[in-house]
């Protein structure tokens, strides 16, 4: 029977399965969010909380019914409710700054007794109603607010009933659906791994994307947004202040200070939508802001999300789905790139396809960054480099190593301190060029863009024209450039001293593959950390190595490159003088060098001969499941539950 039905579904073409397969997903997770609702579907009801059931402490109600402060000193609103409490909602009026309020819920367990629970809940900016997930059944809840004498609470409200979380289902949808396709296609993944990398990043991107609250959670978004819209702007454009408080790292924009339920999500999409104008009418407060941000090579980065941007406003979008686009076009660049790049790799495709999935990877990739266009394009020109170090048979034409410079080059505009990359072709063999003038052609090509990219992060420094990054304090490119040149011995201590002790950390510790920015680290580091190491050492299946002298020059230049990042942070988010320590590093500056360093640790005769269909389908499986269960505990349930 079962051979019978398989047999007849071999048959069916694998575009009409696929469709199957993704209304199968779509069916399980409307399933899951039904079971989400079960309570409510139990108690479906709305209920206003009275005034006179309300005790207030230092509060007191106006002549409109809403409670106002007494006094200096914080106030509290109390009252007893018996039930299923679903969501707390608090209407209320507020000018100029955030609302905040703790929440004290007393509420009756699976056992019968009591326990007692405290939360802090924050709202954004622009907001007028507060909305909490409490989802127990409650017998006293209790509302402190710090004193505040713009905030009046207008309204309590206990909402259980059943909701449609957009957010949730489109969650467990897409992971399904990478589930299912990467089963689907284990054939084709079996030779091409790019395949399902795709499969596995997109769906575990998009899932971010739509469960991420909109303002800056990820690394230094603002900025990155602001550089990306600025360049989107064809000629100066008046924009209104809502915009702009959204352009910087503002109380609107604060990334500790996010909506925390799917309702308030809703809710500031459709204000980010209405009330910023970015069409220049003159019916709310302007000023004018210069375009095209292009102060630094860094702006190439910003191209593929202004690109977008202007797309988004041809179509006069909302400010919200601008946002949001921007994102998206950040995610598709990342994968299409890094698909290309595992597809010329010859060997390591998978431990490519890993790296490239990690939590880390794939967070930053959904946000607005140009880590992902760093990170992408250096692994592309690195590929064709790696191919060419290990097989003889490649024979490179000129041309070809040129855009696998190009590849590296571009991505290193943004971060020069990549540039030391670029020395991995010195290390191509002789024989593994066509002619003698090929192999002059192109190392003398990578060294000189290498030269090139680094005098762009020198000579700022040297003429004096670079400052630090006032985040870090009393900071100063070229202040600090005097100290390390004046006390070199000391300096060259300090950085052997902070890349030992942490250079562990940064490479396979949360720091490295598990953190989502504001959001924090994951819980997974041991599960993503062993799979790196299983595949480290099975991904093999053939005897190829690079050699032990290639091996050391890799180290070298990988060295290098690190000396180079912690050394930039010191220069510029150290503050002058500090011999304690170098502030800034993060583990995500390392990404970039984890495929090179990881290729180095296998030895000469390990191989494994694996059932590469069902040794591909084990590692993407397993890391998406990594992915998708971060994105639920780390975004989901935090922000868009």
């Amino acid at each position: 029977m079962f051979k019978k039905i398989y047999g007849k579904w071999s048959k069916i073409h694998i575009a009409l399965r696929g469709a199957i397969l993704i209304a199968v997903s779509v069916i399980l997770a409307l399933l899951i969010e039904l079971f989400f609702n079960i309570r409510e579907l139990n108690n479906d009801y709305v209920r206003n909380i009275p005034t006179e059931e309300i005790t207030a402490v230092n509060m007191h109600c106006d002549t409109d019914g809403a409670y106002v402060f007494d006094g200096d000193d914080s106030g509290s609103l109390e009252f007893d409710f018996e039930g299923y409490a679903g969501l707390l909602v608090v209407e209320y009026d507020k000018e100029e700054t955030y609302f905040s309020q703790n929440i004290d819920i007393e509420y009756i367990n699976a056992y019968g007794k009591k326990e007692s629970e405290s939360i802090s809940d924050m709202a954004p900016l622009w907001l007028k109603r507060s909305s909490h997930n409490i989802r127990k059944n409650t017998s006293h809840i209790t509302l402190s607010f710090d004193h505040d004498a713009s905030l009046r609470i207008k309204n309590i409200t206990i909402d259980s009933r059943p909701y449609f979380n957009i957010h949730r289902v489109m969650l467990f949808a897409l992971g399904f659906t990478a589930l299912l396709i990467l089963i689907l296609l284990r054939h084709i993944i079996a030779k091409k791994v790019e395949v399902g990398f795709a499969i596995t990043a997109l769906a575990a991107g998009l899932a971010i994307i739509v469960t991420l609250p909109l303002v800056r959670v990820g690394f230094d978004e603002e900025t990155h947004f602001r550089n990306s819209y600025l360049l989107s702007i064809a000629s100066q454009t008046r924009n209104d202040d809502e915009i702009w408080e959204m352009l910087n790292a503002s109380e609107a924009n604060h990334p500790l200070r996010y909506t925390d339920t799917a309702k308030e999500y809703h809710e500031f999409l459709e204000y980010l939508n209405n009330n910023c104008n970015y069409y220049g009418t003159e019916d709310v407060e302007h000023y004018t802001v210069t375009p095209r941000h292009t102060s630094s090579i860094s702006t190439f980065a910003y191209v593929f999300m202004a690109l977008a941007i202007n797309i988004a406003r041809a179509f006069k979008l909302g400010f919200g789905w601008i946002y949001i686009i921007a994102r998206l076009a950040n995610l598709l660049v990342y994968v299409t790139v890094m698909y290309f790049a595992i597809r010329i790799l010859r060997k390591g495709k998978i431990l490519m396809a890993l790296i490239g999935l990690l939590p880390t990877t794939i967070f930053t990739a959904s946000t607005i960054s140009y880590d992902p266009v760093v990170t992408s394009f250096i692994m592309l020109g690195m590929s064709y480099v790696i191919n060419n170090m290990i097989y003889d048979d490649c024979n490179g034409r000129w041309w070809q190593f040129a855009l696998a410079a190009c590849a590296m080059g571009y991505g290193c505009l943004a971060k020069a301190v990549y540039a030391p990359l670029m020395l991995m072709a010195l290390f191509i063999p002789k024989s593994h060029f066509r002619d003698d003038r090929t192999r002059r052609i192109v190392k003398g090509g990578f060294i000189s863009a290498m030269i090139l990219l680094i005098l762009t992060f020198i000579l700022p420094l040297l003429i004096g024209r670079s400052g630090g990054d006032p985040r870090g304090g009393d900071t100063s490119n070229a202040g600090q450039l005097q100290m390390v040149l004046s006390h070199p011995v000391s300096y060259a201590g300090l950085l052997l001293k902070s890349i030992w002790s942490k250079l562990v950390y940064y490479t396979i510790g949360s720091e490295a593959v598990d953190i989502m920015a504001y959001l924090g680290a994951g819980k997974a580091v041991f599960a993503i950390d062993a799979l790196l190491v299983f595949t480290m050492f099975t991904h093999s299946d053939d005897d190829k190595r690079l050699s032990a002298g290639r091996k050391c020059g890799v180290v070298f230049i990988l060295f290098a490159t690190t000396a180079l990042i912690w050394t930039a942070l010191y220069l510029a988010f150290t503050p002058v003088g500090v011999a304690s320590g170098i502030a800034g590093v993060q583990g995500r500056y390392f990404i970039p060098l984890l495929f090179p360093l990881f290729m180095l640790v296998p030895a000469e005769k390990i191989t494994a001969h694996f059932n590469r269909q069902w040794y591909n389908l084990f590692i993407l499986m397993m890391e998406g499941a990594i992915l998708f269960w971060e994105i639920y505990r780390q975004i989901l349930t935090v922000c868009s539950f």
